[in-house]
């Protein structure tokens, strides 16, 4: 009898050390790379570089791009733009795209040969836009085969895109010169079906929480103030049924001027609500200015945040507002971080002339 029921604590035992054995842990998966930030590098001659931010452990990784790659990034990173597991880089001074992976910032692809690109984004499954100046206009490219299939002419300085449904609007920023058109391109067909008239010089859009499309125009910086002209913030209904085949009716619903006509404002971004906006009110050295959806007036001339701030993110997600402080633009910069309500949560020393965020 005891060497019976010996026989079966020991199988027992067995059993239970060789279930334990087939059960491997279940692997650990990779984070989410959290908020990447972007850093142009000296001007004509600098290194741009990028960094990893995990804003709930405030942890920071600078110059992840070189730490996964063999070579650096090349000159002036203009605009990053994320696509599921992949981060498109775009490389103004360079005339490139880089394309990296998402978790591990590792290149997979190079868009070579262009001239000065400025954002990417995403029109069909495999398709993607890339706005240049050089080109006035943008690259037509097809990730699966890594080729530019076709060029678009849009006006001087094309810059920011946005897509909605079928339609691509291209705002044409001007490039150091004057341009006041918004670009309607079929996405479909890539085919230019409108051009509209909004303020000079469009740099950056948003959507709002009512389809309706807000479009930031910097206007004119002349040598003779009183010669200058206002931005200001103009806005569209997108909401009409078959809007594609009704772009005649597309009318400006306000335009709201920007008073004071000595800024250049800029970077356009919108909160997870979709019901405020947020911009800088100068190309550098600017306040953080912020205007709600149903505010009937021009915007305010008091910032919300005063500062001296050249980049603008808004997480999309948790609302928390990024912006970069240069400092002299030879050195590292700051990127700060504030809640929705403006209170500061940190401050980090990432790279050369920051200028632009990934979530």
């Amino acid at each position: 009898m005891r060497n019976t029921f010996s026989f079966l604590v020991a199988l027992a035992c067995i059993i239970s050390l060789n279930s334990c054995k087939d059960e491997e842990p279940a692997p650990v998966p990779p984070s989410d790379p959290g908020v990447v930030i972007g850093s142009e590098g000296l001007t004509t001659s600098g290194t741009a570089t990028l960094a990893q931010y995990d804003p709930a452990g405030k942890a920071l990784d600078n110059n992840v791009f070189q730490k996964a790659n063999s070579y650096i990034m090349g000159n002036t990173l203009n605009s990053i733009y994320m696509d599921e597991d992949k981060i498109f880089l775009c490389m103004s001074g360079a005339g490139e795209v880089i394309i990296v992976d998402r978790m591990t910032f590792k290149v997979i692809k190079r868009i070579t040969n262009l001239g000065a690109p400025r954002q990417v984004i995403k029109a069909g499954d495999t398709k993607y836009y890339i706005t240049d100046w050089q080109e006035e206009g943008f690259h037509v490219y097809n990730y699966s085969t890594n080729a530019i299939v076709k060029k678009v002419l849009t006006g001087k300085g094309p810059e920011n895109m946005l897509v909605y449904n079928d339609l691509v609007f291209v705002a044409n920023g001007g490039d150091g010169m004057n341009d006041s058109i918004l670009t309607v391109v079929d996405r479909r067909t890539d085919l230019v079906i409108k051009e509209i008239k909004v303020g000079y010089n469009p740099n950056s859009m948003q959507l709002d929480q009512d389809d309706k499309l807000w479009v930031l125009c910097s206007g004119i910086l002349d040598v003779n103030p009183a010669a200058s002209t206002p931005g200001n913030l103009v806005s569209f209904d997108l909401s009409i049924d078959s809007l594609e085949y009704k772009l005649d009716s597309l009318i400006i619903l306000d335009s709201l001027a920007i008073t004071d006509n000595q800024m250049r404002p800029v970077k356009l971004t919108i909160n997870p609500a979709l019901d405020r906006l947020y911009w800088l009110s100068n190309t550098s050295e600017a306040n953080l200015m912020t205007h709600g959806i149903y505010e009937l007036n021009s915007p305010s001339n008091l910032p919300f945040i005063s500062g001296s701030f050249y980049g603008l993110g808004v997480d999309p997600n948790q609302g928390n507002i990024y912006v970069s402080d240069p400092l002299n633009g030879l050195e590292n910069g700051n990127v700060i971080r504030y809640d929705f309500n403006g209170a500061q949560l940190d401050i980090k020393k990432v790279g050369i002339m920051t200028g632009s965020f990934g979530f």
